[in-house]
Protein backbone atom coordinates (compact mmCIF):
# COMPACT_ATOMS: atom_id res chain seq x y z
CA UNK A 1 0.00 0.00 0.00
CA UNK A 2 0.94 3.64 -0.18
CA UNK A 3 2.11 3.61 -3.80
CA UNK A 4 1.39 6.78 -5.73
CA UNK A 5 -0.77 6.65 -8.85
CA UNK A 6 0.26 8.46 -12.08
CA UNK A 7 -2.34 11.17 -11.52
CA UNK A 8 -0.97 11.89 -8.03
CA UNK A 9 2.50 12.54 -9.46
CA UNK A 10 1.08 14.81 -12.17
CA UNK A 11 -1.02 16.79 -9.70
CA UNK A 12 1.89 17.18 -7.27
CA UNK A 13 3.89 19.22 -9.79
CA UNK A 14 0.93 21.06 -11.32
CA UNK A 15 -2.47 21.68 -9.70
CA UNK A 16 -1.41 20.87 -6.13
CA UNK A 17 1.60 23.22 -6.15
CA UNK A 18 1.33 26.31 -3.94
CA UNK A 19 1.71 28.50 -7.03
CA UNK A 20 0.45 27.01 -10.28
CA UNK A 21 -0.68 27.96 -13.77
CA UNK A 22 -2.87 26.34 -16.40
CA UNK A 23 -4.57 27.12 -19.69
CA UNK A 24 -7.91 26.11 -21.13
CA UNK A 25 -10.87 27.35 -23.09
CA UNK A 26 -12.97 30.08 -21.54
CA UNK A 27 -15.94 27.94 -20.48
CA UNK A 28 -14.85 24.30 -20.81
CA UNK A 29 -11.86 22.37 -19.55
CA UNK A 30 -9.56 21.29 -22.37
CA UNK A 31 -10.57 17.65 -22.05
CA UNK A 32 -14.25 18.55 -22.31
CA UNK A 33 -13.95 20.45 -25.58
CA UNK A 34 -15.89 19.08 -28.60
CA UNK A 35 -14.23 16.18 -30.44
CA UNK A 36 -11.43 16.04 -27.85
CA UNK A 37 -9.93 19.23 -29.32
CA UNK A 38 -8.78 22.37 -27.53
CA UNK A 39 -10.68 25.15 -29.25
CA UNK A 40 -11.38 28.80 -28.60
CA UNK A 41 -9.21 31.36 -26.76
CA UNK A 42 -5.97 30.09 -25.22
CA UNK A 43 -6.78 31.66 -21.85
CA UNK A 44 -4.50 30.94 -18.88
CA UNK A 45 -4.42 31.76 -15.18
CA UNK A 46 -1.88 31.89 -12.37
CA UNK A 47 -3.01 31.02 -8.84
CA UNK A 48 -1.17 31.82 -5.62
CA UNK A 49 -2.10 29.84 -2.50
CA UNK A 50 0.86 31.04 -0.46
CA UNK A 51 0.31 33.26 2.57
CA UNK A 52 2.69 35.82 1.07
CA UNK A 53 2.97 37.81 -2.14
CA UNK A 54 4.43 35.95 -5.11
CA UNK A 55 6.85 37.29 -7.72
CA UNK A 56 8.36 35.09 -10.39
CA UNK A 57 8.08 34.10 -14.02
CA UNK A 58 5.70 32.16 -16.26
CA UNK A 59 6.83 30.43 -19.44
CA UNK A 60 4.66 28.75 -22.06
CA UNK A 61 6.33 26.26 -24.39
CA UNK A 62 5.05 24.07 -27.23
CA UNK A 63 6.93 20.78 -27.69
CA UNK A 64 6.98 18.96 -31.05
CA UNK A 65 6.49 15.20 -30.77
CA UNK A 66 8.45 14.43 -33.95
CA UNK A 67 11.71 16.13 -32.91
CA UNK A 68 11.45 17.22 -29.29
CA UNK A 69 11.91 20.84 -30.42
CA UNK A 70 10.55 23.32 -27.89
CA UNK A 71 9.07 26.59 -29.14
CA UNK A 72 8.89 29.33 -26.52
CA UNK A 73 5.58 31.18 -26.80
CA UNK A 74 5.64 33.28 -23.65
CA UNK A 75 8.30 34.29 -21.12
CA UNK A 76 7.02 36.84 -18.66
CA UNK A 77 7.42 38.23 -15.16
CA UNK A 78 4.37 37.83 -12.95
CA UNK A 79 3.24 39.13 -9.55
CA UNK A 80 0.30 38.15 -7.36
CA UNK A 81 -0.77 39.24 -3.87
CA UNK A 82 -0.89 36.75 -1.01
CA UNK A 83 -3.42 33.92 -1.20
CA UNK A 84 -5.08 31.68 -0.68
CA UNK A 85 -6.82 31.70 -4.04
CA UNK A 86 -5.26 34.84 -5.49
CA UNK A 87 -5.69 34.63 -9.30
CA UNK A 88 -4.40 36.56 -12.29
CA UNK A 89 -5.24 35.96 -15.96
CA UNK A 90 -3.00 35.92 -19.03
CA UNK A 91 -2.83 34.61 -22.61
CA UNK A 92 -0.65 31.69 -23.73
CA UNK A 93 0.58 33.99 -26.48
CA UNK A 94 0.43 37.75 -26.19
CA UNK A 95 -2.10 39.13 -28.71
CA UNK A 96 0.32 41.81 -29.91
CA UNK A 97 3.40 39.55 -29.94
CA UNK A 98 5.76 40.19 -32.82
CA UNK A 99 8.99 38.55 -33.92
CA UNK A 100 9.94 35.00 -32.89
CA UNK A 101 7.55 33.49 -30.32
CA UNK A 102 8.66 34.30 -26.77
CA UNK A 103 11.97 35.67 -28.05
CA UNK A 104 12.56 37.78 -24.94
CA UNK A 105 11.14 38.11 -21.45
CA UNK A 106 8.32 40.59 -20.87
CA UNK A 107 9.70 42.91 -18.20
CA UNK A 108 6.39 43.81 -16.54
CA UNK A 109 3.72 41.52 -15.13
CA UNK A 110 1.22 40.44 -17.79
CA UNK A 111 -1.47 39.40 -15.32
CA UNK A 112 -4.89 41.01 -15.39
CA UNK A 113 -7.71 40.85 -12.86
CA UNK A 114 -10.24 39.71 -15.48
CA UNK A 115 -9.92 37.31 -18.44
CA UNK A 116 -8.39 39.13 -21.44
CA UNK A 117 -9.18 38.45 -25.10
CA UNK A 118 -6.61 35.89 -26.22
CA UNK A 119 -5.45 34.29 -29.46
CA UNK A 120 -7.05 30.89 -30.08
CA UNK A 121 -5.43 27.51 -29.56
CA UNK A 122 -5.24 27.18 -33.35
CA UNK A 123 -3.35 30.48 -33.45
CA UNK A 124 -0.72 29.29 -30.98
CA UNK A 125 -0.39 25.91 -32.70
CA UNK A 126 0.26 27.64 -36.02
CA UNK A 127 2.69 30.06 -34.37
CA UNK A 128 4.64 27.10 -33.02
CA UNK A 129 4.66 25.29 -36.37
CA UNK A 130 2.20 22.55 -35.37
CA UNK A 131 -0.58 21.48 -37.73
CA UNK A 132 -2.80 20.59 -34.76
CA UNK A 133 -2.75 19.11 -31.27
CA UNK A 134 -1.78 15.65 -32.52
CA UNK A 135 1.76 16.94 -33.22
CA UNK A 136 2.54 18.98 -30.11
CA UNK A 137 1.89 19.38 -26.39
CA UNK A 138 1.71 22.61 -24.37
CA UNK A 139 3.70 23.15 -21.16
CA UNK A 140 3.17 25.98 -18.66
CA UNK A 141 5.91 26.49 -16.06
CA UNK A 142 5.94 28.75 -13.00
CA UNK A 143 9.36 29.69 -11.61
CA UNK A 144 10.50 31.71 -8.63
CA UNK A 145 12.77 34.76 -8.84
CA UNK A 146 15.73 32.38 -8.53
CA UNK A 147 14.64 30.52 -11.66
CA UNK A 148 13.75 27.32 -9.78
CA UNK A 149 10.58 25.68 -11.20
CA UNK A 150 7.69 25.68 -8.73
CA UNK A 151 5.08 24.06 -10.98
CA UNK A 152 5.06 22.35 -14.38
CA UNK A 153 1.81 21.67 -16.19
CA UNK A 154 1.75 19.63 -19.43
CA UNK A 155 -1.50 20.23 -21.29
CA UNK A 156 -2.56 17.90 -24.14
CA UNK A 157 -4.49 19.75 -26.84
CA UNK A 158 -6.21 16.59 -28.09
CA UNK A 159 -6.99 13.29 -26.40
CA UNK A 160 -3.64 11.43 -25.96
CA UNK A 161 -4.94 8.53 -28.09
CA UNK A 162 -4.57 10.84 -31.11
CA UNK A 163 -0.92 11.79 -30.48
CA UNK A 164 1.49 11.20 -33.38
CA UNK A 165 4.55 9.98 -31.52
CA UNK A 166 7.79 8.60 -32.90
CA UNK A 167 8.86 5.17 -31.58
CA UNK A 168 10.97 5.80 -28.47
CA UNK A 169 13.77 3.66 -27.08
CA UNK A 170 14.09 4.45 -23.38
CA UNK A 171 17.33 3.66 -21.53
CA UNK A 172 17.51 3.22 -17.76
CA UNK A 173 20.50 3.19 -15.43
CA UNK A 174 20.17 2.31 -11.73
CA UNK A 175 22.85 3.62 -9.39
CA UNK A 176 23.57 4.18 -5.70
CA UNK A 177 24.84 7.30 -3.94
CA UNK A 178 25.49 6.36 -0.35
CA UNK A 179 22.19 5.06 1.03
CA UNK A 180 20.18 6.55 -1.82
CA UNK A 181 19.16 4.75 -5.02
CA UNK A 182 18.47 6.53 -8.30
CA UNK A 183 17.19 5.66 -11.75
CA UNK A 184 18.44 7.80 -14.64
CA UNK A 185 16.41 7.63 -17.83
CA UNK A 186 17.00 8.90 -21.34
CA UNK A 187 15.31 8.46 -24.69
CA UNK A 188 16.09 8.84 -28.38
CA UNK A 189 12.63 10.37 -29.02
CA UNK A 190 9.86 12.10 -27.10
CA UNK A 191 8.45 9.66 -24.54
CA UNK A 192 5.24 10.78 -22.82
CA UNK A 193 4.01 9.82 -19.36
CA UNK A 194 7.02 7.65 -18.53
CA UNK A 195 6.01 5.40 -15.65
CA UNK A 196 8.34 3.54 -13.28
CA UNK A 197 7.10 0.61 -11.22
CA UNK A 198 8.72 -2.11 -9.10
CA UNK A 199 7.87 -4.88 -6.66
CA UNK A 200 10.08 -3.17 -4.06
CA UNK A 201 8.11 -1.36 -1.36
CA UNK A 202 8.40 2.36 -1.97
CA UNK A 203 7.75 5.11 -4.48
CA UNK A 204 9.71 7.14 -6.99
CA UNK A 205 10.39 10.79 -6.19
CA UNK A 206 9.60 11.69 -9.82
CA UNK A 207 7.24 9.64 -11.97
CA UNK A 208 4.73 9.98 -14.82
CA UNK A 209 7.01 12.51 -16.52
CA UNK A 210 8.01 13.40 -20.07
CA UNK A 211 11.39 12.49 -21.60
CA UNK A 212 12.86 14.60 -24.39
CA UNK A 213 15.64 13.32 -26.66
CA UNK A 214 19.06 14.15 -25.25
CA UNK A 215 17.70 15.26 -21.85
CA UNK A 216 18.14 12.70 -19.07
CA UNK A 217 15.82 12.61 -16.05
CA UNK A 218 16.94 11.29 -12.65
CA UNK A 219 14.47 9.94 -10.12
CA UNK A 220 15.19 8.74 -6.59
CA UNK A 221 13.52 5.61 -5.24
CA UNK A 222 12.16 6.29 -1.74
CA UNK A 223 11.79 3.04 0.22
CA UNK A 224 8.91 2.78 2.67
CA UNK A 225 10.59 0.50 5.19
CA UNK A 226 13.90 -1.31 4.61
CA UNK A 227 16.57 0.12 2.33
CA UNK A 228 16.50 -1.20 -1.24
CA UNK A 229 19.78 -1.76 -3.11
CA UNK A 230 20.34 -0.87 -6.75
CA UNK A 231 20.46 -4.56 -7.66
CA UNK A 232 17.16 -5.25 -5.88
CA UNK A 233 15.47 -2.33 -7.59
CA UNK A 234 16.74 -3.22 -11.05
CA UNK A 235 15.58 -6.83 -10.63
CA UNK A 236 11.91 -5.83 -10.79
CA UNK A 237 12.04 -2.35 -12.33
CA UNK A 238 9.59 -1.79 -15.16
CA UNK A 239 9.55 1.31 -17.39
CA UNK A 240 6.54 2.11 -19.56
CA UNK A 241 5.41 5.08 -21.61
CA UNK A 242 2.35 6.11 -23.60
CA UNK A 243 3.83 5.32 -27.01
CA UNK A 244 3.94 1.60 -26.16
CA UNK A 245 0.15 1.51 -26.10
CA UNK A 246 -0.77 3.68 -29.08
CA UNK A 247 -2.07 2.20 -32.40
CA UNK A 248 1.35 2.21 -34.11
CA UNK A 249 2.40 -0.37 -31.52
CA UNK A 250 -0.65 -2.57 -32.10
CA UNK A 251 0.22 -6.23 -32.24
CA UNK A 252 3.27 -5.75 -29.99
CA UNK A 253 2.74 -6.89 -26.44
CA UNK A 254 4.63 -4.49 -24.15
CA UNK A 255 6.78 -6.13 -21.50
CA UNK A 256 9.45 -5.06 -19.05
CA UNK A 257 12.37 -6.11 -21.25
CA UNK A 258 11.10 -4.58 -24.51
CA UNK A 259 10.17 -1.36 -22.73
CA UNK A 260 13.69 -0.39 -21.66
CA UNK A 261 17.35 -0.70 -22.49
CA UNK A 262 19.57 -1.30 -19.48
CA UNK A 263 22.84 0.62 -19.17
Amino acid sequence: GGRWKPLQHMLKVSSFADVMASCGVARLAVGDAPDDLAVGPALCYLRNDLSRDFAGKVTVVMTHFSTGEQVLLLNSLVKLPAGAGSIGWFCALLPQAGGPPGHRAVETSILSTSPPRCPTFQNILQRAGCANGTECILKVTVSGVDGKPLAENYLPLVAPKHFKLEPASVSAKVSEDGDRVFVELSSNAVALYVWLSTRSQGRFEKNAFILLPGQAVRSEFIAFVARVSAAELQASLRVEHLGMYLPQYSGVEPDAESAIMWM
